[in-house]
């Protein structure tokens, strides 16, 4: 019993590594273990044990941590498959026009989980999302637009939730959220400015199967003064490419957000007063 109780723990420690390494890159190893409450002897063994596998890499260089490219990996491949090719080649045509990273993101019970991403010429670096990363929704464009254009009823259901998570999110209150989700609903498309990072905002569009469900979403993030200045121009290509790929039979195969009985609803009966930071942008 005491070396299953010892194992237990030791996995502990290395999902909350890895979680809290995916959900903001680019952090240095005295605020990966702050916010995973480890010794910081016990995050740094942790960090290099997933350096040497490869689920974790040491960037900028070798001072901060970042997703390696194991964990992109493994997160492509339990992905909702067909949904990542099919945007594929929509999020390298906006990567390519903007020249900015394009991400794709779905709903996965009160978070916006990363799926895929690409990157143009002008990237923001490890601050954004990597593939199997997850943020609350309603933070960064992907989960903002996947909050403001749920149902409505859904939406107010995790609205209702957002208040005992904000503790992870001290730039973001319950007001500003929804400010941001009425901005969405009326603009077409959602404004992540600033969430996470300083300097660092996107833009979000939701993807709509030919049932009207919204079933992903598509963002941009880049540095704000260059996002704004394009705003017309990102957040029409990325309905271009939404439009594209909710035509898809992916699209058409897809559930929407909080599909079935595991909607916010049921996940807010048990849903805890923390939860790991949201990423950037």
């Amino acid at each position: 019993m005491p070396r299953k109780t010892s194992d237990t723990s030791a996995i502990d420690k290395v999902c909350r590594v890895l979680r809290r390494v995916g959900e903001q890159p680019g952090d240095r190893l005295t605020e990966i273990a702050r916010d995973t409450g480890l010794p910081w002897g016990t995050a740094l063994r942790v960090l290099d044990a997933l350096t040497r596998e490869r689920f974790v890499e040491r960037i900028n260089p070798g001072k901060t941590y970042a997703s390696g490219p194991e964990t992109v990996a493994f997160a492509r491949r339990a992905s909702p498959e067909e949904l990542r090719v099919a945007a594929a080649p929509g999020l390298a045509r906006l990567a390519r026009l903007l020249g900015d990273t394009a991400l794709l993101s779905v709903a996965s019970g009160l978070d916006a989980l990363c799926l895929d991403r690409a990157q143009g010429a002008f990237p923001v670096g490890p601050v954004s999302l990597q593939p199997g990363a997850r943020r609350m929704l309603g933070v960064g464009g992907g989960g903002l637009a996947l909050l403001a254009f749920a149902p409505p009823a859904r939406a107010e259901a995790c609205l209702e939730v957002i208040p005992l998570r904000l503790a992870d999110h001290p730039r973001l209150t319950l007001e500003r959220i929804r400010e941001d989700v009425a901005a969405a609903r009326r603009d077409g498309h959602a404004l992540a400015q600033e969430h996470s990072h300083d300097r660092v905002s996107a833009i979000g569009v939701p993807v709509r199967n030919a049932d009207g469900v919204t079933v992903a979403a598509l963002s941009v993030v880049s540095l704000t003064d260059r996002l704004l200045s394009r705003r017309g121009e990102i957040a029409l290509a990325l309905a271009e490419e939404a439009e594209r790929l909710g035509r898809t039979e992916a699209a058409a195969g897809a559930s929407g957000p909080w599909a079935g009985p595991g909607g916010p609803e049921a996940v807010a009966a048990g849903a805890p007063r923390r939860h790991g930071r949201g990423g950037r942008g």
